[in-house]
């Protein structure tokens, strides 16, 4: 239940409601989002956000609907319902209309998620750079003390990320080889070029680390984003979708809006406009 009384479109003043058209456009709906009433309630608020949201989510670099997916990353991450089917929806509009795409966003942002708990929460080391440095809480197996099965596990991630170094987070899970065949099994396959691209799925999981605010997920996406060919203005397209949904994330759920973006959800495979739920 919503904490406030949402306006109505029609007792927004005259010259706010100008504005609304452009949204509805936006989402191809015939109703104004609930998101938009309640930033709409202060016109400063609306106008100045709203041009940053424009600007943030049109096609760049990054395509708005690979944007989309990073928005709901960063609405999964901080567990908000209201966005992450909003721009679900929206997302499904811009083209990933297959939900394969969206399981492997999931998977993504859920294994992202798992890394970064455990690297965190032991404080391992930063691969690239650890300023102030980090003392692990779990003595780290190097690659020369390593059993034969862990050297070749670390082999295939060397293999896998690019690089001469072993990440040190897999460092830590090398304490149970078992466990470390597995759960790198799951990280590479995830990863893997599929219906998303690699690049995408690193993407989403740069966005994933900055919503948790993980220094060593954060370290470690970033490196491959850039290794795999994003440039500084895609990256600032990723930060600035996690700025604008760290934002509206937490306004929603002060809020407690409830989604109202449901049936657009439901109708985004056949690109039908979609009237205002009651």
């Amino acid at each position: 239940m919503e904490t406030v009384r949402l306006l109505e479109e029609h007792e927004f003043p005259t010259e706010q409601q100008k504005y609304f058209e452009a949204t509805k456009a936006w989402f191809n709906i015939d109703y104004l989002p609930k998101m938009s009433k309640v930033l709409s309630y202060q016109p400063e608020m609306s106008h100045t956000h709203g041009r940053c949201s424009r600007r943030a989510m049109v096609d760049g670099v990054l395509q708005r609907r690979q944007k989309e997916m990073i928005a709901v990353a960063v609405s999964a991450i901080n567990a908000c319902g209201y966005l992450i089917v909003a721009h679900t929806a929206a997302g499904k509009l811009q083209g990933y209309t297959d939900d394969a795409y969206w399981y492997e966003a999931a998977y993504v942002y859920g294994v992202t998620n798992g890394i970064n708990a455990v690297a965190d929460g032991v404080r391992v080391p930063l691969d690239l750079l650890d300023t102030p440095g980090r003392t692990p809480l779990v003595r780290l197996i190097e690659l020369e003390e390593a059993s034969n099965p862990v050297k070749r596990i670390y082999q295939d991630i060397q293999a896998f990320y690019q690089t001469t170094c072993v990440p040190n987070v897999f460092k830590v899970l090398a304490h149970d080889e078992g466990y470390l065949h597995d759960y790198w099994a799951a990280v590479r396959f995830v990863f893997t070029d599929r219906r998303l691209d690699r690049l995408t799925k690193e993407a989403v999981a740069l966005a994933a680390s900055m919503a948790a605010r993980s220094d060593y997920g954060v370290d470690l996406h970033m490196r491959e984003v850039r290794r795999l060919g994003l440039t500084e203005k895609g990256v600032m397209e990723v930060i600035e979708v996690v700025q604008l949904f760290s934002c509206y994330t937490k306004i929603a759920d002060g809020l407690q809006l409830e989604p109202d973006f449901t049936r657009l959800l439901e109708a985004a495979t056949s690109g039908a406009r979609v009237t205002p739920q009651r």
